[in-house]
């Protein structure tokens, strides 16, 4: 009957607001559940470049220098997606290895946004102590791969979400 559909259409009104707020927030919270480990991984993965370049440095003297042999920075650069740049400075500033027009590094910053060559980029750095005083590394990657993660996973988000409202 007619007031039964009034009836009908008046709780479903009520009830759809409520739904898709719960709904969001479900999602907003599925989301950081799944992005926040994925980013803690890529910045781990800065972070084991800059331990695996700090590992390579030799001492002699009161000298340091690096040992990377170009098959070392070629695997270091490697990546399917993402530009990798990185830089690796003595107490004086001078340029150890990589590349000299790397932004200021900063090693108590931790994991920070930061640019390269007009590209956006997630950037890490740490100090190693040498006899001159510390060594500066640091490195940067592009964020494209982060950006393809975070895509897929709010598409798969907002696909879950349109069946759970339907």
């Amino acid at each position: 009957s007619a007031g039964m559909n009034s009836i009908r259409l008046r709780l479903l009104k009520w009830l759809v607001g409520p739904l898709v707020l719960i709904n969001l927030a479900a999602a907003t919270l599925t989301y950081l559940l799944a992005w926040t480990p994925a980013q803690l991984a890529f910045d781990q993965g800065l972070s084991d470049a800059a331990a695996a370049l700090a590992a390579r440095l030799r001492h002699h003297g009161g000298e340091v220098r690096i040992d990377l042999p170009r098959e070392a920075e070629q695997v270091l650069r490697a990546g399917d997606v993402d530009d990798t740049w990185f830089a690796v400075r003595d107490a004086r500033g001078r340029l150890l290895a990589g590349d000299a027009d790397f932004p200021p590094i900063n090693a108590a910053a931790g994991p920070v946004d930061a640019a390269m060559r007009g590209e956006p980029v997630r950037m890490t750095a740490l100090a190693a102590a040498s006899a001159g005083g510390a060594v500066r590394i640091g490195v940067a990657k592009t964020l494209r791969k982060r950006q393809q993660v975070r895509s897929a996973t709010l598409r798969a988000l907002v696909l879950l979400e349109v069946l759970f409202t339907l």
